[in-house]
């Protein structure tokens, strides 16, 4: 078997040889003691929701975010009405559910793919930290 420090060390080996081979793929800095984050394909670091609280939509309602934009040069909150068929690929679109207004959802769009969710990311709203993923319906 081998110590908990050299499995750690492989560990942290093994991360820095995966960020290597992976196209496109960003390297952060230790986030914690001995946890090494490794972003691939555009993705984005989930850790911390990059949304300022003023930003959140309002309970009930959506707010298409593209990522790579400044705060001030997103669109405007309102309807979730057909969004998600028409969000551009690489974009989340954020909700504010009104049964549940400590949370805010993040529906992330295929990076290559207009309209096609791959994934659900639940924040605190209060703290902006990620809680969980959920399958889209």
């Amino acid at each position: 078997m081998g110590t908990a420090r050299s499995k750690f060390v492989l560990l942290n080996l093994l991360f820095a040889g995966m960020s290597a081979c992976v196209p496109n793929a960003r390297s952060f800095p230790p986030a914690g003691r001995g946890e090494r984050v490794v972003i691939a394909n555009g993705d984005v670091e989930r850790r911390v929701l990059k949304v300022p609280p003023g930003h959140f939509p309002r309970p009930g309602e959506c707010r298409l975010w593209f990522p790579d934009r400044p705060p001030g040069q997103q669109p405007h909150s309102g309807s979730c009405m057909g969004l998600g068929r028409i969000a551009p690929a690489g974009t989340w679109i954020l909700y504010r559910p009104s049964n549940d207004k400590k949370v805010l959802h993040a529906r992330v769009i295929d990076p290559k793919k207009d309209g096609v969710v791959v994934v659900v990311r639940v924040y605190d709203a209060k703290k902006g930290t990620y809680l969980r993923d959920e399958q889209p319906r």
